[in-house]
């Protein structure tokens, strides 16, 4: 199973031909003509060809020129916290260092719009939206609890529910249901 977003570029780009009958060089031979604008919109552009969602992310990553150094993890953090979220980073380091304190056999992570925590899958994520730190939870569905939100747009498909903090000491309310995600994940 991929460990990084370039092994998880790479595994894709390796199947596209069992998958859609196309190579990845015929697929960027595709995506030349791709309009200009955002990146969603190129996405989506692409799966008008019948390419799924990651699939079209990987072509559009390697028509782009990969250009996002997934090797600069700080870096990468830094921007998901640059501007209306730079007052959430403190928040976010702290339950970082919390959360990776906690476990031993845990992996961090870093992408370019969150953070995820791995298990033996991933289990959590941690992503500043509306002004809070939101905690993603890969936990079952029907999990029944008050306190869980269903989780929309937070970049992946495991999490299905999501919890916010805006204070690092929000965390402990929530431990709990963090420590079900890491057992069942």
């Amino acid at each position: 199973m991929p460990k990084t977003p370039e092994e998880m570029y790479e595994a894709i780009a390796r199947n596209l031909p069992d998958k859609t009958g196309r190579s990845l060089e015929e697929w960027l031979e595709v995506a030349k003509d791709r309009p200009d604008g955002k990146r969603a919109q190129q996405i989506e552009w692409l799966t008008g060809f019948g390419l799924g969602r990651g699939q079209a992310q990987t072509v559009l990553y390697y028509a782009r020129g990969m250009d996002i150094d997934y090797t600069d993890k700080e870096g990468l953090v830094r921007d998901q916290y640059r501007g209306r979220h730079e007052a959430l980073f403190p928040v976010y380091e702290e339950t970082r260092d919390a959360l990776m304190s906690r476990w031993k056999d845990v992996d961090l992570h870093v992408l370019k719009t969150y953070v995820s925590l791995h298990h033996n899958r991933q289990f959590l994520i941690m992503r500043p939206k509306g002004g809070e730190l939101v905690l993603g939870l890969a936990l079952p569905d029907g999990h029944d609890d008050d306190r869980l939100v269903p989780a929309k747009n937070l970049g992946s498909e495991r999490i299905k529910w999501s919890v916010s903090i805006s204070r690092a000491g929000d965390l402990t309310q929530y431990m709990d249901l963090v420590d079900a995600a890491y057992r069942v994940n």
